[in-house]
């Protein structure tokens, strides 16, 4: 497999570049990004939740979260042996609050079938989305299209999307993941399709990071 060490100092075009070019490069290999910013070291939480996220999007098969203090493996105050950075004791660092978020990323992907899903740039027309490289949305859909997940970085506009390409005679349902807490909302079910396409509202709240899932129920 591929071991990636992507940018320790933030998010953005490198990190996406890496990510799929190494998803697309032959000979295939699974990907795992290992290295990226340290959570309150020069990133916070949500500095992970991106690079989490994002890298999954990008065709990313794992992620190894970080943060000072586990990194450095800082017993306590006294301890001076790595203290690169801001000096954080490992048993702060352990409930940082990425670190926490980290189980929902994984919970959101565990319960649908992740590994059939392919990053699928312009899978969603958006309507009003940003292009800079943090806050960008990517999507990642199943063959059929039967699964279609995107995910919305923070940002200051508030967009919606058509997604293309579903069955015509099948029915849709749309639910909005909230990647702090772990829980969905907003469910729309039985959603009819107009021609194969159907209409995303817009996110909950712009000035915060959402996950998206689209399943066929009929």
């Amino acid at each position: 497999f591929t071991h990636l060490q992507s940018e320790e100092y933030g998010r953005g075009q490198h990190e996406l570049e890496e990510w799929f070019g190494e998803y697309y490069a032959q000979p295939a290999l699974p990907m795992i990004e290992a290295e990226t910013g340290y959570e309150k070291g020069v990133g916070d939480g949500y500095d992970q939740r991106w690079a989490a996220w994002q890298s999954q999007m990008a065709g990313a098969c794992g992620y190894t979260y970080g943060a000072y203090g586990l990194w450095s493996a800082t017993w306590d105050d006294l301890d001076t042996w790595n203290t690169f950075g801001t000096h954080t004791n490992w048993f702060e660092a352990i409930d940082f609050v990425g670190g926490e978020q980290m189980r929902h990323v994984a919970a959101f992907f565990r319960a649908i079938a992740w590994h059939t899903l392919e990053p699928y740039s312009g899978a969603i027309i958006w309507l009003g989305a940003p292009d800079s490289p943090h806050q960008k949305p990517l999507e990642k859909v199943s063959p059929d299209r039967s699964t279609v997940v995107a995910y919305l970085p923070r940002c200051s506009e508030v967009y919606s999307g058509t997604l293309r390409g579903l069955n015509p005679s099948s029915h849709y349902s749309t639910r909005w993941f909230d990647p702090r807490v772990g829980r969905f909302s907003g469910a729309i079910t039985d959603l009819s399709t107009v021609e194969g396409t159907l209409e995303i509202r817009s996110q909950p709240d712009p000035l915060e990071d959402w996950g998206l899932l689209i399943e066929q129920v009929s």
